[in-house]
């Protein structure tokens, strides 16, 4: 194993150590692609219960680490309804959303969530000013394993598209290369 080899060598030169390092760093990466690949291919059946999915985002943005450079804000109405949601998947939703949002930041910028009501839906939509996403880019976004990062699995928004589709809502894109996105999530009152 790459800890063994890494006391084997100790004593050795820099180089030899931040190859190791650089080892270990790849094996957390494909580890983690390994676990999304795993909990898309096993997708868990959302328990769904009657519940306020501001509360999620206020405990989300509370607890979220976002780098200097982007600011995260809420726009959230003063009396949100109440609706049907498996509170731990629609926080992975919003977390994707969020942390796609920051990554699409390329110097200072916002990614802002905020909630409204559309008919008989709700709406969280999170809105980011980064580059935006070409039209030709967008029709791919939801398709598993399609990804435009380096070091993407592209499992992000596949998963959180079944996720909302299993919570009998919608999640939708609005997006100008150069301007941001917006993604919307629309959940039945």
């Amino acid at each position: 194993n790459v800890e063994l080899l890494e006391d084997e060598l100790n004593g050795s030169s820099d180089e030899a150590h931040g190859l190791i390092r650089s080892v270990l760093k790849e094996l957390d990466r494909l580890n983690d692609i390994v676990s999304e690949y795993l909990q898309f291919s096993r997708f868990p059946k959302p328990q769904l219960k009657r519940g306020n999915a501001d509360g999620i985002i206020r405990e989300f943005v509370e607890n979220f680490k976002a780098p200097p450079k982007v600011r995260i804000e809420t726009k959230l109405m003063t009396s949100a309804p109440e609706v049907w949601l498996d509170e731990g998947l629609l926080r992975q939703v919003i977390e994707n959303l969020v942390r796609n949002g920051v990554e699409a930041i390329e110097d200072e910028g916002v990614v802002e969530i905020e909630t409204d009501m559309i008919e008989r839906f709700f709406v969280i939509r999170v809105k980011d000013t980064g580059r935006g996403i070409p039209p030709e880019i967008q029709t791919k976004l939801f398709e598993p394993f399609f990804t435009t990062k380096a070091h993407g699995t592209g499992l992000g928004l596949a998963t959180s598209q079944q996720i909302i589709f299993e919570h009998n809502g919608h999640l939708v894109i609005e997006s100008q290369a150069g301007k941001g996105s917006t993604f919307s999530i629309l959940l039945p009152i």
